[in-house]
């Protein structure tokens, strides 16, 4: 007998001895398959949606230098683009107006760019874009603001004003032509605080210097300062296990950076795990 005929006859004596289900039972045995399936399937992903409050119209370009916003700009320009995801967020200790859209595709997150930076250039402005390859990040601040016409405070300052407002009112022109397109990705939870008056901003603005994590004072980031050699962490680097700030780690291109401008100086090197083990 050749292979194939004994693999015909073994299928024979199975599907002969296997047990018969009734006409009735299997609609019961579908249905438990599906809720199952159901059961286990993931919740469906949350699709790019239009925000409820409409987008203000494009102010005009205030003059140079610009002062920062008053009360009635804040109602009626930077309250509206609260709803279309943009934040007053913090980075490097500076405080500034910001914006993360998802894109679906690199090559749609680049030609986004390129537009941005278009409008920026016009706007003779400098935001700060960075962009991964599914999202961009639009950073807007006025570093050299004059206080509104009180003639309190005449210094320079930094902080929100309607150059700014001007070019998140533009991004979300573009944002929307690419919403139209179908190239804006799914929504994120924008990350910052929403202030509602002046009073408000300005306290936001006025905590901008704040206290570096390693010796607690203000004046200067953790990668500048004077203790990040001598003073530990409470926990060993995550990337090596080293008792040392994770900026510091050799196996980053900025921690071997770092290291070689301390041993040019000559600073003192970072304590290791090992080293405060073996004390």
């Amino acid at each position: 007998m050749s292979l194939r005929s004994l693999a015909r006859c073994l299928l024979r004596s199975a599907s002969s001895q296997a047990p018969v289900v009734s006409r009735s039972a299997r609609p019961a045995a579908r249905q438990f398959s599906a809720a199952r399936v159901l059961s286990q399937s993931p919740a469906p992903s949350v699709g790019p949606s239009r925000p409820l409050k409409p987008l203000p119209s494009l102010p005009p370009a205030p003059p140079y230098p610009c002062p920062l916003i008053t009360q009635e700009e804040l109602d009626e320009y930077l309250i509206p683009l609260y709803d279309h995801d943009w934040r007053v967020a913090v980075k490097d200790n500076l405080f500034g107006l910001q914006r993360r859209i998802n894109i679906t595709k690199y090559k749609f997150v680049l030609e986004f760019v390129n537009e941005l930076a278009e409008y920026a250039k016009a706007e003779s402005h400098h935001p700060e874009i960075t962009f991964t390859y599914s999202s961009v990040t639009v950073r807007l601040l006025t570093h050299s603001a004059t206080s509104h016409p009180s003639g309190e405070n005449p210094e320079p300052t930094q902080g929100i004003t309607m150059r700014d407002v001007r070019l998140a009112i533009l991004t979300e022109r573009l944002v929307e032509r690419f919403l139209d397109a179908g190239y804006i990705g799914a929504k994120t939870f924008a990350v910052g605080r929403v202030p509602y008056n002046v009073e408000a901003l300005g306290a936001v603005f006025g905590r901008r210097e704040l206290a570096c994590f390693i010796c607690q004072q203000p004046g200067h980031k953790p990668n500048e300062c004077p203790q990040r050699f001598t003073t530990p962490p409470n926990q060993p680097c995550t990337l090596c296990g080293d008792l040392h700030w994770r900026f510091l780690c050799p196996r980053t291109k900025t921690g071997r950076r770092a290291m070689r401008e301390a041993q040019r100086k000559g600073a003192s090197q970072p304590p290791s795990s090992s080293a405060s083990s073996s004390s």
